[in-house]
């Protein structure tokens, strides 16, 4: 009896200090837990680009309406849509996260060029060259190869060295266009489709007869490769199937080459708005 008494107060005692105890030893138990577990730094948060409201591209595109009309020549209406894709671009790098004063900085160099031109063609150079410099940046922004932006603007520099004359330039800041373009649509995950359309403008180069055919053909790539660009951003097909269409359908009216190439530029001032948008 008293044998019992004594076990079931010694099991009264343990139990007593196991629920005493119980809270600090899931606290030990708790820590020495922790210790063991591996912490995994939280991932960097990328900054995402600037919002492009539909305003902004709206803003662009009436000013390049508004300068089409008063254009006395189809070289005036070139003008007016290269600056209009200058202006768009600056719109492109911001939405993929380029700084506000760098895209000043090379807007305002562009600019000042303009001071200097003599004639409507130098004029155009000086905007495609601007055009092609702001989305070199946006490429680099966006995740492309520093190696590789860079590799291109130097071979476009190289290449104007040996041009004779500003129609020559122009078809070389196009073609330097096209590959940056390029570089974006890698970015964009639409890498083949890219692949398909340099090859296509490749051979259109080869076929080319005169500078004027090869600045049409390299700007027909562009277009296709802001189409494929802007659909990769979320712009829905309808909207950029229309904007093709369009183009084709001024190509049906078009007299001369020069006034393909108008229809061209004016493509890709709607379609980077696409793609600055995403919509």
């Amino acid at each position: 009896m008293r044998s019992k008494l004594a076990v079931s107060i010694f099991v009264f005692v343990v139990v007593g200090c196991l629920i005493v105890f119980e809270d600090r030893i899931g606290r030990f138990y708790g820590r020495a837990v922790r210790a063991t577990v591996k912490v995994v730094p939280v991932a960097a948060v990328v900054a995402p680009g600037k919002v492009i409201a539909q305003s902004e591209v709206d803003g662009v595109l009436s000013g390049v309406m508004l300068n089409e009309i008063s254009s006395k020549n189809v070289y005036q209406q070139m003008v007016s849509y290269s600056r209009g894709c200058m202006e768009m671009s600056q719109l492109v790098g911001l939405a993929m996260c380029v700084s506000l004063d760098e895209l000043n900085r090379l807007k305002g160099a562009t600019e000042v060029a303009e001071i200097g031109t003599s004639n409507v063609h130098q004029q155009k150079a000086v905007y495609l060259e601007g055009t092609m410099h702001l989305l070199a940046d946006a490429a680099r922004s966006n995740g492309a190869s520093s190696t590789d932006v860079d590799t291109i603007t130097s071979q476009v520099r190289v290449n104007d060295i040996g041009t004779d004359t500003i129609h020559q330039q122009c078809a070389n800041y196009c073609i330097g266009l096209l590959h940056i373009a390029e570089l974006i649509a890698k970015r964009e995950g639409v890498g083949a489709q890219a692949s398909a359309i340099i090859l296509e403008a490749t051979l259109a180069d080869v076929g080319a007869k005169n500078v004027y055919q090869q600045i049409v053909g390299r700007l027909n790539g562009a277009v296709k490769m802001f189409a494929v660009i802007a659909k990769a951003r979320g712009a829905s097909a309808v909207a950029v199937e229309g904007i093709l269409t369009d183009m084709q359908a001024s190509d049906i009216g078009a007299d001369t080459v020069f006034q393909q190439e108008v229809g061209r530029l004016r493509a890709i001032v709607k379609l980077l708005g696409l793609v600055a948008t995403g919509r």
